[in-house]
This record gives C-alpha cells, structure tokens and sequence, in this order.
C-alpha cells in the first residue's frame, strides 16, 4: 500500500464492538459526505475476528495492528500503534468511542500527531466548502451547545455510546 500524500478517509476505532458499530455508522455517513473511504482500526493481540466484524458492519478497509503485547489496553502502546498509522496512511478524520479508554487514546493520538480533539461530540455534519467535519457537543450540564471545527489533520472526535443509531 502507499502513502498517501494528502489526508484522506474516516477511520473509526472502539475496543467495544457496540461502541464500533455505532462509530462505524456515523463515519459511513461522514464518509459519504466528504466523498472519501471508511476504515476501521483494529488493535490487539489476535484482530482477525475483530477486522472481519469491521468489514461486515460497513468498513471499507481494516488497518490492523496485531501483536501479543496488545493483548489487554494499554495507553501508550495503543497510542503508539494508533499514531504510527495515522502519520504512515494520513486519515482525514478519526472517530473514537468515548469509553474511559478510548478518551485517554484519543487525547494522547491528538498530541502526538499535533492536531486537535473534540469529545463527547453529539452531532456531526460537513462543512461542504472547507471539507472538515463540524462537530457539536453538550457543555455546562448540556444547557448550552457548543459548536467546534478542528483546522489541523486529522480531526480527531470522540463520541459517546448510543448517541448514533448503529447500520
């Protein structure tokens, strides 16, 4: 496969099959929007159930990281293997379950990759002009909505379990 040279795709990723079937839901729409691919990201120790899953719920393609030392979540190697196939195939943007891992994933991958985060996001559409995505979230105990565009690639989102309906 070769390096993209421009950032492109939807890539979706939750340890939680429930939390993956929803994202992957929300990214197909996302993805047909921006006109580009949907990917899942599998990470762990044995992922070929895990990518077959992915491809039967809606994923395009399944970049996967297999290795006996992912077997259980652990921050900083997820992170390292997550951040090292965001810089080598450049997604466009990433959808992460807002589970307590997927929140620590999320806001080291941000870091690393110099870009920015936004969780607990509740809606999402596409800016058609600018091609990024524009994602809502609840803030101060949901009185008030606030309204968010991440500038830098990828655009990196949380989203919390059952707030998209899944395919």
């Amino acid at each position: 496969m070769t390096t993209p040279e421009k950032h492109e795709g939807v890539w979706v990723f939750s340890e939680s099959p429930a939390v993956a079937r929803e994202l992957l839901s929300k990214g197909r729409e996302l993805s047909g929007k921006l006109g580009t691919h949907l990917a899942a990201v599998a990470i762990g120790d044995d992922v070929s159930e895990t990518s077959k899953e992915r491809i039967a719920f809606g994923a395009d393609k399944v970049y996967a990281v297999q290795d006996q030392s992912l077997k259980t979540f652990q921050v900083h190697p997820y992170s390292d293997a997550l951040t090292e196939m965001a810089q080598t195939y450049k997604p466009d943007v990433v959808l992460i379950g807002a589970t307590r891992s997927g929140l620590e994933l999320a806001a080291r991958a941000a870091e690393r990759l110099k870009t920015g985060c936004c969780t607990e996001c509740s809606k999402f559409d596409v800016d058609p002009e600018k091609k990024c995505v524009v994602a809502d979230r609840l803030i101060l105990g949901g009185n008030i909505t606030e309204t968010l565009i991440i500038r830098s690639k990828p655009q990196i989102f949380t989203l919390p379990k059952g707030v998209f309906q899944p395919l």
